[in-house]
């Protein structure tokens, strides 16, 4: 799906990439990559006008009750992460590294919660070989590689990234967990996936998770842009693609931060070209793309509000099960349009 003229060729590897010009288009690059960072907190504020803020107050659950739901619930790797989430207590986690170290959840966890930059690698590689079909890992490293300005492997990881399987960010199988522990604990449905969801966000806006995967579709961008400067138009077709690809999974992921965040990168992205663009292998231009994203961004954002206090406040047990089991199978929005829909 060219998009640019074929007159000049470098071939995407590492030592490409890393030799004659790399000092090139590093420079040009960061310089644009400075710029680029104003996306996500443009994104933030589409958030906060689509997506209801829950309460910044920690919760924590006693570690007596934490051993009981551990004891009841096996101490799978993610009935580990949930605990420490829930009591604050890294040392869950620890244990769950320890005793269920193939479980991606556990190794995403751990990409999470590490403090230095030779942890998150390390992290986001044990996650990479956890789900080797789940271009999740992948991605994480790569944001570490551009981090470290290391853009030959920025290069090999995209290329990974184009052979691995769907996406799966596991947020909703964690916080689903976590949920479920803050239940048995004595509290109640809403303030127990409120509580979820703080510990989700550590008491950001958007994710850390999705604040690196943001980083890596702007910075991907920027590259490709780079590439059109060069003259590398199959290197630049080849970036186009897979920043698109980074948006369209996290379209159509499994929350509304994932949404509206995918939206966001390939709005930025499609916006560069001419409207009449071919944007996509079956006929689609960036027009009539940018339309459907508008479009899908409108009906989040009319859900979303339909979604008020009273409905939340109408739900009993029976409904409460039902929203989760619609979280769980077909994802945020899906649940949203069920309550929002709901007598």
């Amino acid at each position: 799906m060219p998009r640019w003229p074929k007159t000049k060729r470098l071939t995407i590897t590492a030592a490409a990439v890393v030799g004659l010009f790399a000092a090139l288009i590093f420079t040009i690059w960061s310089s644009g990559r400075i710029a680029s960072k104003s996306t996500l907190a443009s994104t933030e504020s589409q958030l906060q006008e689509n997506i209801s803020v829950r309460s910044s107050k920690s919760t924590r659950i006693p570690q007596s009750k934490a051993e009981a739901y551990a004891t009841l619930h096996g101490r799978t790797g993610v009935c580990m992460i949930a605990l420490s989430r829930a009591t604050g207590d890294p040392s869950w986690l620890q244990r769950a590294i320890a005793e269920h170290p193939e479980d991606p959840r556990v190794q995403l966890e751990r990409w999470r919660t590490a403090k230095t930059e030779e942890e998150v690698l390390a992290a986001a590689r044990a996650l990479r070989q956890a789900a080797p079909n789940n271009p999740l890992g992948t991605y994480l490293e790569a944001s570490q590689a551009f981090n470290l300005r290391d853009l030959g492997t920025v290069a090999r990881l995209m290329e990974d990234a184009e052979v691995a399987g769907s996406f799966n960010s596991y947020t909703l199988d964690i916080m689903l967990e976590t949920q479920a522990a803050f239940s048995a604990s004595g509290l109640g449905e809403r303030e127990a996936w409120e509580a979820a969801y703080q510990s989700d966000s550590d008491g950001r806006l958007v994710p850390k998770t999705l604040e690196a995967l943001t980083s890596l579709g702007n910075d991907m961008g920027e590259l490709q842009h780079v590439f059109v400067e060069l003259g590398y138009w199959d290197e630049a077709d080849f970036m186009f693609e897979r920043t698109l690809a980074l948006g369209e999974q996290l379209e159509d992921g499994d929350t509304l931060f994932e949404n509206l965040i995918g939206i966001a990168l390939q709005k930025k992205l499609l916006a560069s070209f001419d409207a009449q663009t071919l944007v996509s292998d079956d006929g689609k231009r960036a027009s009539q793309r940018l339309a459907e994203l508008d479009a899908v961004k409108e009906e989040i954002h009319t859900t979303n509000a339909l979604v008020t206090d009273e409905k939340i406040k109408s739900l009993d047990a029976a409904g409460w099960a039902q929203y989760h089991e619609i979280l769980r199978r077909d994802g945020e929005i899906a649940a949203f349009r069920w309550l929002s829909q709901r007598k």
